[in-house]
């Protein structure tokens, strides 16, 4: 899934700490979370899924997002999309 959000900048780490809040709610145990001023990354696992999160601020007030769910068993062959995915996602305002 990508999608974006109109944020403001101090209100960033906000709305990813309630992202992850959610996500945990659901079940979601995470084994990295690196959450900075202008970007965040998370990822985790439940049952036989993993679940990758990465977020950046764009244009001043607005934030880009994409997950990634996949199952466990296939984490080799879903890397190389992930990282790709990853360094795709850049601010160009």
């Amino acid at each position: 899934a990508v999608w974006g959000i109109k944020v403001e900048p101090d209100d960033f780490r906000v709305a990813i700490e309630s992202l992850i809040s959610s996500d945990e709610k659901e079940g979601w145990e995470f084994t990295y979370e690196r959450v900075e001023y202008d970007w965040a990354v998370y990822s985790g696992v439940k049952d036989d899924m993993i679940r990758y999160v990465k977020a950046i601020t764009v244009c001043e007030d607005r934030a880009a997002f994409f997950l990634m769910e996949y199952h466990r068993d296939l984490k080799v062959e879903y890397d190389p999309i992930v990282t790709r995915m990853e360094k795709s996602m850049q601010s160009k305002c």
